[in-house]
């Protein structure tokens, strides 16, 4: 795939020159006489460069030039971790609503399957890396985190939020998704009731965020990038006014979408919008106070259907050039679609 052609491509060019003589730029041209200065080796600047830091690093310890092989390898270590890690979520998140440890296990089987056997899953993580796939891991370490403070002390809270901070980090500096998932986080947390004066404590929430954006535009202006970013976001604009809304729902929901998960994955994740959308109307009409519910096992998951569901949803609106032009945008729903169907059935219960 050329995307994994594109990490090799970067960490190379980082491991002849180093990431501090080419100010961290994800260059698309190896060093040449041809090319006698940066701006002429054309810089990738969608993205930051978080993505390809760990190839790096093996590569630079290793002391060789990464292959296929060793970015395969990595990817499904890295499908690894997601799956252990999305077996951490529901069982923690089960035990902690008074569910047997041993009928925990049991019920996370499901999940476990599906994330592995997803063909989108399959595919991806084993043949395709860049950010789209490096982000997934961080996505689900902050859920891990969050689902942690449930029932986490004050001290302990402390703590968590010290290393969500820095998934957040880490996050921003490898794919925008981070943006919407610290957005829906926090708001989820205005909802639920869980932070007294929201507006005051926004600015130590979001500071992660706020640094890694502004590191990524000091490094665009290091590099002259602003005009090859403008050039990028007129295209997106150019592109978006000539196709229809309907047409973006259409390619990415009925295509990409249903060869990545089938019809029964976006049944569910419907299923997950309506159930959000009708508890956050019903919680309005009657006016719940959350801070008696903390430990409501439908209250939590809302709250844990509502920050991974609505980050992709948000992200699709948002980002819907890329979500038309690249099939493999659709692999951040595996996570709300393994965890929604152990959740959603049980909430009848």
């Amino acid at each position: 795939e050329w995307l994994t052609a594109s990490t090799i491509k970067f960490v190379n060019n980082w491991l002849l020159e180093s990431p501090v003589s080419l100010k961290f730029g994800l260059w698309e041209e190896p060093p040449s006489v041809e090319l006698l200065t940066l701006q002429e080796r054309d810089i990738y600047i969608s993205y930051p460069p978080g993505a390809i830091i760990p190839i790096y690093l093996i590569s630079l310890i290793k002391n060789k030039f990464p292959s296929p092989g060793l970015i395969m390898t990595f990817n499904l270590i890295n499908h690894f971790l997601n799956v252990f890690l999305i077996s951490l979520i529901i069982y923690y998140f089960l035990t902690f609503h008074k569910i047997k440890w041993y009928y925990a296990v049991f019920l996370c089987i499901g999940p476990i399957l599906l994330f592995i056997y997803l063909p989108s899953n399959l595919y991806w993580f084993q043949n395709v890396f860049f950010a789209d796939q490096a982000i997934i891991l961080y996505f689900v370490i902050f859920i891990f985190l969050e689902i942690l403070r449930l029932r986490a002390k004050t001290k302990t809270k402390r703590i968590l939020d010290l290393l969500q901070g820095l998934v957040l980090f880490m996050g921003v500096l490898t794919d925008w998704f981070m943006v919407f998932v610290s957005i829906t986080t926090y708001l989820k947390r205005i909802i639920t009731k869980e932070v007294e004066r929201p507006l005051q404590k926004a600015g130590a929430f979001f500071l992660p965020i706020i640094i890694g954006v502004v590191i990524f535009f000091i490094q665009m202006l290091s590099v002259d990038g602003f005009e090859v970013f403008k050039n990028r976001a007129l295209l997106y604009l150019i592109y978006k006014n000539n196709i229809r809304e309907i047409d973006f729902i259409r390619k990415f929901f009925g295509e990409y979408f249903i060869d990545s998960y089938g019809i029964f994955g976006l049944i569910v994740i419907l299923i997950g919008i309506l159930f959000i959308f009708s508890l956050f109307l019903l919680n309005i009409k009657l006016r719940v106070n959350y801070k008696k519910l903390r430990n409501d096992f439908i209250t939590n998951s809302f709250s844990l259907l509502f920050i991974t569901i609505v980050p992709c949803v948000l992200h699709f609106l948002f980002f819907q050039y890329h979500a038309y032009e690249h099939n493999f945008d659709a692999l951040k729903y595996s996570v709300p679609i393994s965890l929604s169907l152990i959740i959603l059935p049980l909430i009848p219960f």
